[in-house]
This record gives C-alpha cells, structure tokens and sequence, in this order.
C-alpha cells in the first residue's frame, strides 16, 4: 500500500483521501510549516506528497513550494490538485512546478488513478536506470575480467618503432608492457607479474645475452619463457642465440602472424 503525506487548505478533498482511498493508500496529514513537512518525510517516508490546494494566498503558496528541497532529497514526487486558478497562482511563482497536477474538479477516483499511474511510471524509470547502471556496470566488470585474463608480455627492445609495432601486434589479444632497455626492463620483472618477453638480443649498454642471464638467475623469472629477437642471420650468430636457451628467437622484421604462432604455442 502506498503512503501519502497530505497538506493543503482544503480540507474536503483531504478528507476525501481518508475516506474513499483507504484500498490503495495509507495517509497522513501535516501542517504547512518546513519542519513539520521534514519531519514527516523523515519519520513517515511517504511515497508521495500531495497538497491539495484552495485558494492559498501568494506567501503559502511561496512556502510550499520551499518544501521542494526537502522532496528532492527525499527522492518524494510532488502531486498538487487545485482548480485552475489555484494552479495558475502556483506556476505564477516561477519556481518548479510538481510533478503532477490534477484540475479539479475531479472525482477522487480519477484523482486515485492519475496519482498510482505516476507512481508506476516512477518506478518503471527507476527500474530501467538501474537496469541500465547494472549493464554499465556489468560492462566495465567485464571488460576488468577480461583484461585481468589476459596473458602479459613484456617487450624489451631499445628501437621504439618496434615496441610499438609489437605492442600493435599483440595488443587485442595480450596485455603488453614496453622496456627500451635490459636495465628498465628487469627493474619491470621485480614487480610486475608477466607471462613471456619478447627480447631484442642485440641493445647497446646490456644486450639480449646479458638481459637473459639475469632473468635466469632471478628465481621470481628463471621460468618464463623468452623469445628472441635478431636481425642476425648468419649461421654462427644464431648458434650463439640458441646457446642461450631461449624459447625460439624471431628475424627482424618480425611478421605478425609468426609472431602471434609463437606466443600462442608457448602460451
């Protein structure tokens, strides 16, 4: 059953609500000062709050639509029922008008039935802004699972067109993280959690050798997987790649469909 707050100068239909809607609502009066209506938002929690207006003067009308800060925050629709004129008087002041207004006259069963279609039409908008927050919600959820899901590579290489034409590569599928350097890369490794590297083996200051040693020695990531990376071709060089035990090296420049093989097999 639904509960309305009611207010107003005319006691008829007031008296009206108690008599003839008892089926539908639970009622209670209160006064026209602020507090008492506060109050009884508070106390009471209506779902509705109707005045029913009869000839106020322009100051009561100017108080009653103070009361709109307290509906707002009290999430309580605003219903006025008054004649024409009472109406005019109240949109005459400029401030926001209620949420529904109802011409008498008007019987209090019309009256009954425009207040619960309101009321109805209220809770199916709330209903679909939630189900709508809850999409959104359950959307950005997703997507988190999704990425957090995702095996993380880290690319080591000093030429920055091919960090980013490997992070191009891999980034739909992969979570890629980019190192210019075997000594901000391990400084990576100490904290971040990865799955393969990808690893230039020729880098000036410490090269793919070097780099490789100390991920090995490293117990945190002597076991992942590194792949890498050379322009060299001859047969000696690449003698020395493989004497590393890397996972597999790739030729620069590298394809991105044997790149996407490699990964996918390790992994």
């Amino acid at each position: 059953m639904k509960k309305i707050l009611l207010g107003g100068d005319n006691r008829i239909m007031i008296d009206d609500f108690f008599n003839q809607t008892g089926d539908f609502f639970q009622c209670m009066t209160t006064s026209d000062r602020y507090d008492d209506v506060k109050l009884h938002l508070n106390l009471y929690n209506p779902d509705v709050f109707v005045y029913c207006a009869r000839g106020e003067s322009r100051d009561s009308i100017v108080r009653v639509m103070g009361y709109r800060t307290a509906l707002e925050k009290a999430s309580v629709p605003f219903v006025l029922i008054g004649d024409k004129a009472d109406l005019e008087a109240f949109s005459k002041t400029g401030m926001t008008m209620p949420k529904l207004e109802i011409v008498r006259p008007a019987t209090i069963s019309n009256i009954r039935a425009a207040i619960l279609n309101m009321l109805k039409e209220i809770e199916e908008q709330k209903e679909l802004l939630e189900k709508e927050a809850q999409e959104r919600a359950d959307k950005v959820k997703e997507v988190q699972l999704a990425q957090h899901s995702k095996k993380k590579i880290l690319v080591i290489d000093d030429d920055v067109t091919m960090l980013k034409t490997i992070k191009l590569y891999l980034d739909e599928k992969y979570e890629v993280a980019c190192a210019p350097s075997g000594l901000v890369a391990l400084k990576f490794l100490e904290s971040r959690e990865t799955d393969l590297i990808l690893l230039d083996y020729e880098m000036p200051a410490m090269d793919g050798s070097q780099v490789l040693s100390q991920i090995r020695k490293n117990v945190k990531t002597a076991h992942l997987p590194v792949f890498f990376m050379t322009g060299v071709t001859d047969a000696d060089r690449i003698r020395k790649v493989l004497a590393m035990n890397p996972q597999g090296y790739l030729l620069k420049p590298v394809e991105r469909e044997k790149l996407l093989k490699a990964i996918e097999k390790e992994l």
